[in-house]
């Protein structure tokens, strides 16, 4: 009975993944949406139930879960598959939209999106904003003390290398990378020329509206990336670097506001998204 035992705890099921890999665990529970396993070491985590071809059962059983967009040939020695069409061999939802929630409160519609690569290990994108406020907010802190200062758009590209292992599922996921920034403004320009009135010193400041500017981000970025549905997911994104201003606008700020210029650029985004 002893012998029994121990051969019954050391059993495990098997998970094939619909990218070939394999996840030896035991089942738990398993719903529509996700598989709950626990680990040799007795750790619980789930499984989106979208990256599972089928459960290979400890007594021999066979469950399907998702069936394939392709053939798959499943190699247990190499853990690796192969198509038997032409078809991309990434994972099916490989293409990420998304809208930066937390950018609404800047007066901003922020949009994402992001191509996976490399089963879903590194992602390329881009991002745009465009901000509808007739002046700066508080957010905008260089903008915001000048006359007239309006941030008017962003644009911008980003690299993220995914990392699997530093979350407790599969569901969840950590990644680092790096983000440039273009972000256009405009303003009212100031002139001021000193002149003499009498025997007294003047100043006559001129106004030239309409002047645009721009400054440049460069930022690593690091944040989670979770799912919450088949197709839906929510992205936390933290980012910290560099900024190069535009020689006239820096000018204008510094004499406007009487501060230096920081060169320190922020980001801060809770994505909520859909993928495909």
């Amino acid at each position: 009975m002893f012998i029994l035992f121990c051969v019954a705890a050391k059993a495990q099921d098997k998970l094939y993944y619909l990218n070939g890999n394999l996840r030896t665990a035991k089942v738990l529970e398993i719903t529509s949406e996700q598989i709950k396993i626990e680990n040799e070491n007795h750790e619980e985590s789930t499984v989106w139930c979208g990256y599972i071809l089928c459960i290979e059962f400890a007594d021999g059983t066979v469950q399907k879960i998702s069936p394939p967009k392709q053939n798959i040939i499943h190699t247990p020695q190499t853990a690796e598959s192969s198509s038997k069409t032409n078809a991309e061999p990434n994972s099916p939802l490989n293409n990420r939209f998304s809208v930066n929630t937390l950018a609404l409160c800047n007066a901003d519609v922020s949009l994402f999106y992001e191509r996976m690569l490399f089963k879903n290990t590194l992602g390329v994108g881009a991002m745009g904003a465009f901000n509808f406020s007739s002046r700066a907010g508080l957010w905008n802190m260089r903008i915001q003390p000048l006359r007239d200062g309006r941030k008017n758009f962003d644009a911008g590209a980003f690299v993220n290398v995914y990392v699997d292992d530093l979350l407790p599922d599969d569901s969840h996921r950590f990644y680092i990378g790096a983000m440039f920034k273009y972000t256009g403004l405009s303003y009212t320009k100031e002139i001021r020329n000193t002149v003499m009135i009498g025997n007294i010193p003047s100043t006559v400041i001129t106004l030239s509206p309409n002047k645009t500017g721009y400054q440049l981000a460069t930022m690593l970025i690091c944040g989670t990336y979770s799912e919450i549905a088949k197709n839906f997911y929510v992205k936390t994104m933290a980012g910290l670097g560099g900024l190069y201003m535009q020689k006239e606008y820096l000018q204008q700020r510094t004499m406007q506001s009487e501060v230096i210029s920081s060169v320190l650029s922020a980001y801060l985004g809770l994505n909520v998204g859909f993928h495909f």
